[in-house]
């Protein structure tokens, strides 16, 4: 029996595992129903998946279409079970994820207790689990990306990791610096053949991944359309410079995001290409938070695997203090100010990600004299 199937046998195991153990709730999580479960429900009963106003809720759909057509069997399972099982894939998923940037090896004692309590202590972790949220299952899928132990030839991606990048894009804000990275290094390594050929495989895998919603609601386009305008008039107070520039500077506001955007851009695709794949990624998912004009607090749980991965590899104990004491401090800054006050803005939670990924490159400078590890992926 290949590795392949072995792993498959392993996660399947763990996640049903993870569905018997998992303590259910009178209630479907909040995201997760407005967005995957409700327009699948919708969806094997013949009606729009995408509507401005559903039975469910007020709320409307914001994730792209391919989530809801690989998971429309979701619309014939109670919501609660259906809830279950996306909270169990993302907790496996992610927990899988933080053994491969180990490269496969066993954690020390230490590592491990340190690696579970800043996970659960991890503030915004406790409204991505209430809301059945998407970030940490993306987080996951672009690990497994880069760190996948499974050999493949080196002319192609492989269905099954090029699908992972289809799956991503459900949440395209979370992709902005990511999916560039992987473009520019499939460009470096394999030309512009490779370039269209993963394009090409993407979007096979994107029209398959498409095929519930045209084959139970042919009409299911107009009113994605829809849905998307609508969440992006709706003006939230979200946590990103984007949002907190526009709104202290209005217009003028874009215009001083956008150089932090570019910047955050550059660091990005400088490390895929010189770097490799998996530093490339790891510091690609933790500026995401800073560059990105959309996302929530809950998004910031992308900051995690660059830490682990650092936590796990780095050697200098100087770094290693650094990093649990500047995340500690981050931390304690995030729950002070909950404590007692029920009417925290989300957006004024903007500062998080800068001061985490400050912490990283402080223990990068700390670690050695060249910040970034070089990668030979």
């Amino acid at each position: 029996m290949n590795r392949i199937k072995i792993t498959f046998i392993i996660l399947a195991v763990a996640l049903l595992g993870a569905i018997l153990i998992i303590p259910t709730t009178g209630e479907c999580s909040w995201d997760f129903k407005h967005s995957v479960w409700g327009p699948a429900d919708l969806l094997t009963v013949g009606e729009a998946p995408y509507q401005l106003r559903p039975y469910y809720g007020p709320f409307v759909a914001p994730w792209w279409p391919q989530i809801i057509g690989i998971n429309f069997w979701m619309g014939w399972l109670p919501c609660w079970l259906a809830a279950r099982i996306w909270l169990a894939l993302e907790l496996i998923g992610f927990g899988a994820g933080v053994w491969l940037l180990n490269d496969c090896k066993k954690p020390l004692p230490w590592q491990v207790g340190v690696i579970v309590l800043f996970f659960f202590l991890f503030p915004p972790l406790f409204m991505h689990i209430q809301l059945g949220q998407f970030s940490l299952l993306f987080a996951a899928m672009m690990i497994w990306l880069v760190f996948s132990p499974i050999d493949f030839p080196p002319n192609r991606i492989p269905w099954y990791l090029a699908l992972l990048i289809v799956l991503g894009a459900a949440k395209p804000q979370l992709t902005v610096l990511v999916y560039p990275g992987i473009l520019a290094l499939t460009w470096r390594q394999r030309g512009w053949r490779g370039v269209l050929r993963l394009v090409g495989t993407c979007l096979g895998l994107l029209i398959l991944c498409l095929a519930p919603l045209f084959i139970f609601y042919p009409g299911w386009f107009s009113g994605f359309v829809d849905v998307i305008r609508y969440n992006l008039a709706a003006g939230f107070n979200l946590p990103t410079l984007f949002v907190q520039l526009f709104i202290c500077y209005g217009i003028t506001g874009i215009f001083y995001w956008l150089p932090i955007f570019l910047v955050c851009l550059a660091i990005s695709l400088y490390l895929w290409l010189k770097k490799g794949a998996r530093v490339g990624m790891l510091w690609g998912l933790a500026l995401t938070p800073i560059a990105t004009p959309y996302a929530s607090s809950w998004d910031f749980v992308l900051l995690l695997p660059l830490f682990y991965w650092q936590l796990l590899h780095y050697r200098s104990v100087w770094s290693r203090m650094v990093l649990i004491f500047g995340m500690l401090l981050a931390y304690l800054l995030q729950i002070l100010p909950r404590l007692g006050n029920t009417d925290l803005h989300d957006g004024s939670q903007w500062w998080v990600p800068l001061v985490t990924v400050a912490v990283s490159f402080l223990a990068s400078l700390f670690e050695r004299r060249n910040f970034f590890v070089h990668d030979s992926s």
